[in-house]
């Protein structure tokens, strides 16, 4: 999906070899997810996540990676989808007893939301008992230190990593 993403921005393929590709992409998780089960360090980790793409964002390939990876490392995912209101992810962490919250952004335009998911958790008061994982295209790890989030997930591999470092469940 990086190769076709790559392909899209530079010209080389259109709107409907993106879709194409998302839905082989999203056939092939169903196939490839038990293999992956096997491959997660920390299979055995237990706690719960929630997943979704910030409010206005409707871009969710990496994000259903991200999850299932997070799920084959045996958290119970709580997959919130695409254009999240952001108090749900805040809301929905509180009310399952999540220890992580990972936020997508594909676009700059939704990016910000994940500041405002940080600050929210401050002000309730969470902040810390309920980490932040971000990622996405155009995050870095200077722009998750600078928003206060606890981790930076470049890859959906580093984010399942990052999962089992942050809640302790190694």
């Amino acid at each position: 999906m990086s190769v076709v993403g790559d392909k899209y921005q530079k010209g080389e393929y259109y709107l409907p070899q993106v879709l194409l590709s998302a839905e082989v992409f999203n056939r092939s998780l169903a196939v490839i997810t038990p293999e992956l089960k096997k491959n997660i360090q920390g299979g055995n980790a237990k706690g719960k996540v929630v997943v979704g793409c910030c409010e206005g964002d409707v871009h969710e390939i990496g994000k259903k990676l991200v999850a299932t990876l997070v799920g084959a490392a045996g958290f119970e995912v709580y997959d919130l989808g695409k254009d999240v209101k952001l108090e749900l992810f805040v809301d929905t962490a509180m009310e399952k007893g999540a220890q992580l919250i990972a936020m997508s952004a594909l676009m700059t335009t939704t990016m910000e939301g994940m500041k405002t998911v940080v600050d929210m958790l401050e002000q309730r008061g969470v902040k810390g008992k309920i980490k932040t994982m971000i990622g996405g295209a155009p995050i870095t790890q200077e722009y998750a230190e600078k928003i206060g989030a606890d981790a930076y997930g470049a890859t959906a591999q580093r984010g399942a990593e990052l999962a089992v470092i942050l809640t302790g469940a190694k």
